[in-house]
């Protein structure tokens, strides 16, 4: 399907405005202000970022779109189900 990483700076690392991507986030239109949900980045042509929304300080997780679209296909798709 792809690679999916988190992003996370080791400490120590300095991460310039120029090196860092400006991600603009926004919610699905399925979501609800009260439960929890992801917010995706399409930003970047080659770069999808992830993020909780009810954590949006936190390390990002950063994909493909070529995996991102694989994913979102295998969900709509119901290749995957619910957890307990």
């Amino acid at each position: 399907m792809g690679i999916i990483q988190c992003r996370s700076e080791p400490r120590g690392t300095e991460v310039t405005q120029s090196s860092a991507p400006v991600f603009h986030f926004h919610k699905s239109s399925y979501s609800d202000a009260e439960l929890e949900c992801v917010e995706v980045s399409t930003t970047h042509p080659h770069l999808i970022a992830i993020r909780d929304s009810k954590n949006p300080t936190a390390p990002t997780i950063q994909t493909t779109p070529t995996a991102w679209t694989a994913f979102t296909t295998a969900l709509t798709r119901g290749h995957f189900t619910p957890g307990p």
